[in-house]
């Protein structure tokens, strides 16, 4: 298997788009895949010449560096028994065992793509953790993709180790909704040989089963969730302006939220975890509960400052 092969297999893209590294990390991370699939799995590099060539400062390029040593995305060594000082050169390279990267251990990982339930604390907004029983609701639903993958692939191609897997089906059932994804895997059998590729090529997938389903008017079902969306929005913000309902500062700002977001039915899910909280709303989660968009995730806790 190529360096190009192995990105594509375990969507490497994807998980870098959700990771939260700053400029400098990812300018790193994306010269060294460059330097992969170009023949140079090992550079001997040292701070100012990496400095040079990203024109990034060296006090930031050596931050950076230790950072990602630390999430087990890059390999850094030295000339044995050296000691090491400023300006010596060393051997860098990425680490391309995508498996043995410790993304989910630090700050956020792609789970910072998701939309998470609010609360305030003091002058900050503090975006939570989901409900105690999501974890075992995740991995109930992982375990559904696992078992359809298995029932409906027919290649002949074994399928990839179960690790693997696994972490595919947890990408997809974070990202899409769980009932495409079973839908994609029936439809498509042996055509998707694993689960990594469903996920690294979602929407080569989505365009090819809307050219064979043409009878299916997607742009139709998408008008209709966008009307639902309107609908929750012009609800909250009915509520809002509303003088017969004194409402506390919280409340407003979770309805100020439901209303500006860009998935409000998400948003108001979130909510609705919460609504013993927020006591004037209870009408307003009854007459909406219907079209609330369920969201399965789990995360840790993250800061959001005013």
């Amino acid at each position: 298997m190529t360096i190009l092969d192995a990105f594509t297999k375990n969507s490497v893209l994807k998980i870098l788009a959700m990771a939260e590294m700053d400029r400098t990390e990812y300018k790193i991370v994306l010269y060294l895949m460059n330097c992969s699939i170009s023949g140079f799995a090992k550079i001997i590099t040292s701070h100012r010449e990496l400095s040079d060539t990203l024109g990034i400062k060296s006090s930031e390029i050596q931050k950076s560096l230790t950072r990602l040593f630390n999430l087990r995305m890059i390999q850094f060594k030295i000339r044995q028994n050296q000691s090491y000082e400023e300006g010596d050169s060393f051997a860098l390279s990425l680490n391309t065992q995508i498996d043995k990267w410790k993304i989910n251990e630090v700050e956020e990982s792609s789970d910072g793509a998701v939309i998470f339930p609010f609360q305030r604390v003091g002058e900050h907004l503090h975006l939570v953790d989901s409900p105690s029983d999501s974890g075992a609701e995740l991995d109930a639903t992982i375990l559904r993709v696992l078992n359809a993958f298995s029932r409906f692939y027919t290649g002949e191609e074994d399928i990839a180790d179960e690790k693997t897997e696994r972490q595919a089906a947890r990408l997809l059932c974070e990202t899409y909704s769980v009932d495409q994804v079973l839908l994609f895997i029936q439809h498509f059998k042996e055509r998707v040989p694993s689960l990594s590729l469903l996920a690294s090529s979602w929407q080569h997938y989505l365009d090819l089963y809307e050219q064979e389903n043409q009878s299916i008017d997607f742009t139709k079902l998408r008008g209709e969730h966008a009307a639902k969306d309107k609908q929750v929005k012009q609800s909250a913000l009915k509520l809002l302006d509303s003088k017969e309902i004194k409402l506390t500062p919280e409340e407003r700002e979770v309805l100020t939220i439901i209303f500006q977001h860009r998935h409000p039915r998400r948003q108001l899910f979130w909510a609705y975890q919460s609504r013993s909280r927020y006591k004037n709303l209870n009408h307003f989660f009854a007459d909406h509960e219907k079209l609330m968009l369920s969201v399965t995730t789990s995360g840790s806790h993250v800061k959001k400052q005013d």
